[in-house]
Order: C-alpha cells, then sequence, then structure tokens
C-alpha cells in the first residue's frame, strides 16, 4: 500500500483544504485588482501631462526648426539638382532625343473601341437572354386538350413494408461507410 493511501487521522480533511485555497485565490484576486486600479490610477494622470509636454515641446521648438531648415535647404537642393543635369549634359554632346511618342490612329481607335463594345453587348445579351428561349408548345396537345374527358384514371400504388425515411445517421452509412 502507498503512503498516500494509509489513513491518517490527524491530517486536515480534503474538503477543507479546498475551501482553504479557494478563499486564499480570492483574497489574491481582490488585492490584484485593487493593485491594478491604483497603478491605473497613477499612471493615466502622468501619460497624459506626458503627451501635454510632448505636443508643447514638438509645436514650439521642433516644427519650427524643421521648418527652418526645409526653407534653408530647399534653394541648396534645387541647385545641386541644376548643377548635376548640367554635369550630365557637358558629358553627352551627342545626346540622342528621346523619339516622340506615336500617336494612335484615330481609325484604328474606332474600331478597338466598337468592338470592345460589341464584346460587352454580347455578354450583357447573354446574361440576360431567357434560357427558354427555344421551347414551344407541342401542336399534339391543343389537339387532345380540346376533347371533352369524362374518364378519370386514378393510378394505385402500393406503399412499400419499410419506411421510405431513413435516419440521418443511416443514409450517411450508404453513401460514406463509416466501417
Amino acid at each position: 500500500m502507498c503512503h498516500c493511501c494509509d489513513d491518517h487521522s490527524d491530517s486536515v480533511p480534503s474538503h477543507r483544504l479546498t475551501e482553504t485555497a479557494a478563499a486564499q485565490s480570492r483574497a489574491v484576486r481582490t488585492n490584484v485588482k485593487k493593485a491594478a486600479y491604483q497603478a491605473k490610477d497613477r499612471i493615466v494622470p502622468m501619460a497624459e501631462s506626458a503627451v501635454a509636454k510632448m505636443t508643447d515641446i514638438v509645436n514650439t521648438d521642433i516644427k519650427p526648426r524643421v521648418v527652418e531648415l526645409r526653407d534653408q535647404a530647399t534653394p541648396i537642393i534645387a541647385d545641386a539638382g541644376k548643377r548635376s543635369l548640367a554635369a550630365v549634359a557637358s558629358l553627352k554632346p551627342d545626346a540622342v532625343e528621346p523619339e516622340p511618342k506615336r500617336r494612335k490612329h484615330p481609325v484604328l481607335k474606332f474600331f478597338g473601341l466598337a468592338a470592345f463594345f460589341a464584346v460587352i453587348g454580347l455578354l450583357i445579351r447573354a446574361l440576360l437572354d431567357a434560357r427558354d428561349d427555344s421551347w414551344q408548345q407541342d401542336d399534339d396537345y391543343d389537339d387532345l386538350a380540346d376533347e371533352p374527358t369524362d374518364e378519370i384514371i386514378v393510378v394505385e400504388q402500393e406503399m412499400p413494408d419499410a419506411p421510405v425515411v431513413e435516419t440521418v445517421d443511416e443514409a450517411i452509412q450508404d453513401v460514406i461507410p463509416l466501417g
């Protein structure tokens, strides 16, 4: 026999241990909630004041300085760009002008658009066309409909002995053998 199965009369019953553990976990949970709320109450005002200070610093110090540097750098960058273009042009005295773009012929453009719209029209016509256009009523049916009939034909069928409706499980096993 193992030592855990031995009967100890001096040990604490297990239901008391679970009650004690539950009470301690509730106490810990409430203490953690209180600490979290206290931390939130301290951190939120500090974060809001930090955001306000940073916004003031950015608006008063950083933005004007960036604008000033941009204004100083713009003419220098433009001048450097002009000089670099001039340097490239001086290195290539036999610069070849790019070929002008060919204009598309207006008649070809017209035929291309006409073909495009024709295809679109055919697609729309195919999608919106009725599916039963080729159906027509049989002429023999008209002849039969005009004849008066006093006789009603009733066809009796024999009902099957087994139930027609199977359970879902049986129907699935018929289609997919499970084993």
